[in-house]
């Protein structure tokens, strides 16, 4: 058996024939150790087995396990780390992080937002083949592993998720969690939106409801008490947009890396930008006018006939807006195009109560209708709480305690074991999860992933439609 760097003094545990009680250090996920050689073994099935290894190594201190190519490497000593997507590394009795998001005080917080961010910029700077990425991301690692966030632009760190969200699939959501990887969620956004240099004021909190203006040429449907039920499909399986002649270029990225990823996941979805007309209105009806006007995140949900705008007095196209900054990254732009093509936020499912506990205490009674649940919610699939479509923890907080609780039963789409439950953190935004995927393709007919059509039923109720004209976050 391989071993990197072997040594002739005994670790501690042999020379005094105990194991010392000693704090245990956390395992670095997403970190490997540099001049490691060739793997110690291969074919190993997870990292407690690579550490494992370890333990029963008399001359082994640290380890590295790579969970793609299921590799592991045992070292006689601490090497320098290095960003490696896949990797985790540490000492021999290291535990991976276990992070309180409800309990954890603000030094907690922004330790743990830090090692994330620096882990994610290391492995963009090593796999983009863009130079302008690269500088941006190997600049942002050494802010994030120093400490200082707080001196960088936010739209840095939207160039860092975009890049890292293109090298995502749906598979990785649920491989990465599981492997300890912590993903940022709507309200690390939120927090790191309030921290980052280049906000003035106050930054609006970009999960907020949004009440759209009342101008005719601006006016978008929201006269439905905030009713969130899932969206009429775009006809044919085909999504027609336009962009806004003043949107700011980061929001437009953002989209246009929405819109490729979805692209990616099933191909039989096809958009088409029909061109900007005039304020608020594309060149034809239906289509999204993608905006960053406004303040907020947030979307009609599925398509919106002409006909029916028309009849409740709305003129232009139905909207699409990417507040800059705050929701000007690619994972949050997935999430509106989502509601935009029919999906709504997966706690509206009627089965919701015995996945999720809503803390009304706790909400914003403004805010009561984000909660309210479509009793005609597609519930054939698994309840996920790791889609892109959930709210996170404290969504619509009045108080700053959690608003969403998740249930043991919650979990078991990932894992049964509670003490891993902590990997797996409503409200990322990151990218779809196979359950996303999978509840997209239902709502479009799609027979594979390169066909897809809209289902023959019956046309919906002029009330079932005017239902669906809620502005979604």
């Amino acid at each position: 058996m391989a071993f990197a760097d072997q040594v002739t003094m005994l670790p501690l545990r042999v020379l005094f024939g105990v194991t010392l009680a000693l704090a245990s250090p956390d395992c670095e996920v997403g970190w490997g150790y540099e001049g490691r050689g060739e793997p110690s073994s291969t074919n190993i099935k997870s990292f407690k087995d690579c550490q494992a290894s370890c333990h029963d190594h008399d001359q082994c201190a640290h380890f590295t396990y790579d969970y793609e190519t299921q590799e592991c490497w045992l070292l006689g000593k601490e090497a320098k780390l290095s960003s490696e997507v896949s990797s985790i590394s540490g000492a021999m009795q290291c535990q991976l992080p276990k992070y309180d998001r409800v309990t954890e005080t603000e030094e907690q917080r922004n330790k743990r937002i830090h090692r994330m961010v620096a882990s994610m910029a290391g492995n963009v700077a090593k796999r983009s083949k863009d130079k302008v990425v690269i500088g941006v991301a190997k600049h942002m690692e050494y802010a994030a592993r120093d400490g200082y966030l707080a001196q960088e632009k936010y739209n840095n760190l939207v160039v860092v998720l975009n890049a890292a969200i293109a090298d995502m699939d749906s598979e990785s959501i649920g491989k990465a969690t599981s492997s300890g990887h912590q993903v940022l969620t709507r309200d690390d956004l939120n927090w790191l939106l309030g921290h980052m240099e280049g906000i003035k004021g106050p930054p609006p909190r970009p999960d907020e409801m949004h009440t759209p203006d009342t101008d005719t040429d601006s006016k978008s449907a929201s006269g439905t008490g905030g009713l969130h039920s899932a969206g009429e499909p775009w006809t044919n399986a085909e999504v027609k947009y336009c962009y806004d002649k003043y949107i700011s270029l980061s929001a437009k990225n953002a989209v246009d890396c929405a819109i490729g990823k979805i692209r990616e996941e099933l191909p039989g979805i096809h958009f088409t930008n029909v061109g900007y007309k005039g304020r608020g209105a594309c060149n034809t009806h239906p289509a999204i006018f993608i905006q960053s006007r406004d303040s907020g995140c947030w979307s009609n949900i599925g398509m919106q006939t002409s006909e029916l705008m028309t009849m409740m007095g709305l003129t232009g196209n139905q909207k699409l807006n990417l507040q800059v900054p705050g929701c000007n990254d690619c994972g949050t732009a997935i999430h509106e195009m989502l509601h935009s093509m029919g999906m709504a936020p997966e706690l509206t499912r009627p089965d919701r109560g015995s996945f999720v506990e809503i803390q009304w205490a706790n909400v914003k009674s403004s805010e009561f209708s984000q909660f309210t649940k479509n009793p005609h919610a597609d519930t054939s699939l698994d309840y996920d709480i790791m889609s892109i479509m959930h709210f996170g923890k404290f969504a619509f907080s009045a108080t700053g305690k959690e608003t969403i609780v998740v249930k043991d039963a919650g979990y078991h789409l990932y894992t049964s074991n509670p003490d891993e439950y902590h990997l797996y953190v409503i409200g990322q935004r990151n990218m779809m999860t196979k359950n996303d995927v999978l509840q997209l393709a239902k709502m479009y007919g799609c027979t594979s992933k390169t066909s897809c059509g809209i289902r023959s039923t019956e046309p919906p109720t002029t009330e079932e439609r005017v239902a669906k004209l809620c502005v979604a976050r």
